[in-house]
């Protein structure tokens, strides 16, 4: 598979267009390139739209190491088996 990316459709088309007989098949003995017949899908490019990028960069100053992640706990000493799947079944509800 070839994907070609640029500054707009047309040019990212012949851009495929131009690769598809050079990189997706071998050459013949007089170095012309071979027709595209071997896709299941005609034609052999297709125009997919504009591509985005999605970027997430974050940088948050903390105080400890844990202070973004929710942590809770329970002290399950002296539970009962029906108060430890209660208190399961409460975590699980959030």
């Amino acid at each position: 598979m070839f994907i070609a990316t640029a500054a707009d459709q047309a040019m990212a088309t012949q851009l495929a267009k131009f690769a598809n007989p050079r990189i997706l098949h071998a050459p013949l003995a007089d170095q012309k390139s071979l027709p595209s017949y071997a896709f299941l899908g005609s034609p052999a490019e297709i125009e997919r739209g504009v591509l985005h990028e999605f970027v997430l960069y974050h940088a948050v100053d903390v105080a400890t190491a844990d202070e973004l992640f929710a942590t809770v706990y329970t002290d399950f000493t002296h539970s009962s088996p029906d108060e430890l799947v209660a208190a399961a079944e409460s975590e699980m509800i959030r």
